[in-house]
C-alpha cells in the first residue's frame, strides 16, 4: 500500500513538474512575439507615411496651381 502512494506521488509529481516547465518556458517567449509586433508596427506606420505622401503631393501640386491660376486672374482683371 505504502508503495503505491509513494508511486502515486512520484507519478503525479513528475506530471506537475513537466507542466510547470512547459508553462513557465511558454511564457518566456512572449519577447519574441513583442518584436514581432513591433517590426510589423513599423512597417505599417511606413506604409501609412508612403502611402500619406503619394496621396497629398498631387493634392498638394493641385492647390498650388490653384493658386497661381488664381493670382493670374487677379491680375489680369485689375487692367479691365
Amino acid at each position: 500500500m505504502k508503495e503505491a502512494v509513494v508511486k502515486g506521488v512520484l507519478k503525479y509529481g513528475a506530471i506537475a513538474l513537466f507542466g510547470w516547465c512547459l508553462t513557465f518556458s511558454a511564457c518566456s517567449q512572449n519577447e519574441g512575439v513583442d518584436s514581432k509586433n513591433k517590426s510589423i508596427e513599423e512597417m505599417t506606420d511606413h506604409a501609412a507615411d508612403v502611402i500619406g505622401t503619394r496621396i497629398k503631393t498631387p493634392i498638394d501640386q493641385a492647390r498650388s496651381v490653384q493658386g497661381v491660376a488664381r493670382e493670374r486672374l487677379k491680375r489680369t482683371d485689375k487692367p479691365l
